[in-house]
C-alpha cells in the first residue's frame, strides 16, 4: 500500500482544496454581484431623492411663484435657474408653463420651445420622479407642480391653481460613476475573504490529511477490505468493542459462539444477553 499517489495524479486533500475553492469563488462572486447590484440600485434611489427635495425647495421659491406669472418668465427665472443648478450640483433645471413651454433650460436657444418629455400628471398638481431621455441626455430627474399661491403638494388644499412645473435632473451617467466608484471597494473586500477562505481551505486540507495519514481513498478502502478479510478468514472469534462497551465487529466464528444475531454492531454489551463468563472475558 502506497501512501503516495502517482505522479500526475489528484490527491484527496488536493481535490477538497480546489473543491473549497471553486466554492468558495462562487459564492464571492455572487455576494460581490448583489453587492453592486445593491450599491447601484441605493445610489439611484439617493439621486431620486436629491431631485425630489431640491425641486420641491425651487418649486415654493417666491421668485419661481411670481416670475412664472410676470409677462416675460424668462427675464427673471433663467438667471435664477443658472444661480440654483450651479449650487446645487444639477445638470439641468428647466422652469415651464403648464402648456410645455420652456422658460429657463442650460442650452439657451431652447428657451420658448415645447419641453421634450411631456409634462405628465404635474400639470395636475401631482409630483413624478423617474428617469427619462431628454436632450440633456438620460436623466434622473423630478417634476414638481408650482402653485399661484406659492403652497406645496404636501401643504394641504389650499395650493391655488397650476401656473407652471419645475423639471430638474443629473445625468444617469453621474450617478453610475458614483455607483461605479464602490466597485473597487467590493472588489477589494472580495479578494480579501478570498484569500483568507484560500488559506483555511488549506489548512483544512491538510487537517484531512493528517487524520487519514496520508491514505488516499483508494488505499483506505483496501485497508479496510484487507482487515475484514483478515478478522473474517480466521477460525478464531473475533469480538471488537470501544471504550464505552459498544461492539464495533463481530467475526461469524465469534456470532456462533456467542449466538449473537447480525446486526449487532453499535449495540451495548450488556444488551446482548452474553453469559457472565464471556462478559468478564471481553472486559
Amino acid at each position: 500500500m502506497n501512501p503516495h499517489p502517482a505522479s500526475g495524479r489528484l490527491t484527496l486533500t488536493g481535490s477538497l482544496f480546489i473543491g473549497y475553492v471553486c466554492l468558495l469563488a462562487v459564492a464571492l462572486t455572487v455576494i460581490g454581484s448583489l453587492w453592486a447590484i445593491h450599491v447601484d440600485r441605493e445610489t439611484d434611489r439617493q439621486y431620486a431623492e436629491r431631485v425630489l427635495t431640491v425641486a420641491r425647495s425651487v418649486a415654493v421659491l417666491p421668485e419661481v411663484v411670481e416670475g412664472l406669472q410676470a409677462p416675460d418668465p424668462s427675464e427673471d427665472l433663467d438667471p435664477l435657474a443658472d444661480r440654483i443648478s450651479a449650487a446645487t450640483g444639477a445638470d439641468y433645471l428647466v422652469i415651464a408653463s403648464p402648456d410645455g413651454t420652456r422658460h429657463t433650460h442650460p442650452d439657451k436657444d431652447r428657451i420658448g420651445e415645447t419641453v421634450s418629455t411631456p409634462p405628465g400628471p404635474v400639470v395636475d398638481g401631482a409630483e413624478w420622479t423617474g428617469v427619462q431621455d431628454g436632450t440633456q441626455g438620460r436623466t434622473v430627474r423630478a417634476k414638481i407642480p408650482v402653485f399661484s399661491d406659492g403652497g406645496s403638494v404636501n401643504g394641504g388644499d389650499a395650493r391655488g391653481e397650476v401656473v407652471g412645473y419645475v423639471s430638474l435632473g443629473i445625468l444617469d451617467s453621474s450617478a453610475a460613476t458614483d455607483a461605479r466608484a464602490s466597485i473597487p471597494v467590493i472588489l477589494a473586500a472580495t479578494a480579501l475573504v478570498l484569500v483568507l477562505g484560500v488559506g483555511g481551505s488549506w489548512v483544512l486540507s491538510r487537517q484531512v490529511r493528517a487524520k487519514t495519514h496520508g491514505l488516499e481513498p483508494a488505499d483506505i478502502t483496501t485497508l479496510l477490505e484487507s482487515r475484514e478479510a483478515l478478522l473474517y478468514a480466521v477460525r478464531e472469534g473475533v469480538l471488537a468493542v470501544d471504550r464505552d462497551d459498544r461492539v464495533l465487529l463481530v467475526n461469524p466464528p465469534a456470532r456462533a459462539m456467542l449466538g449473537l444475531s447480525k446486526g449487532v454492531e453499535g449495540r451495548r454489551l450488556d444488551d446482548l444477553g452474553l453469559s457472565e463468563r464471556a462478559r468478564d472475558i471481553v472486559s
